[in-house]
């Protein structure tokens, strides 16, 4: 039987903006396998342009 691979539930992205890197945290939908890509639906500010999803991997 193989071990169960650790999984999280938070995703840890850093989006991009005009103040430099800002570090952003999202609940992901289920559990994922810890280390994997994730993206987190970055907030809109009203002031700036739609983002693209940021970049992130799992944490627990």
């Amino acid at each position: 039987m193989p071990p169960r691979r650790a999984v999280g539930y938070n995703c840890d992205a850093v989006q991009r903006g005009f103040t430099g890197a800002q570090p952003y945290s999202c609940p992901l939908p289920g559990p994922r396998p810890l280390g994997a890509r994730c993206f987190c639906d970055v907030p809109l500010a009203s002031f700036s342009a739609p983002q693209p999803p940021a970049p992130g991997r799992v944490v627990p």
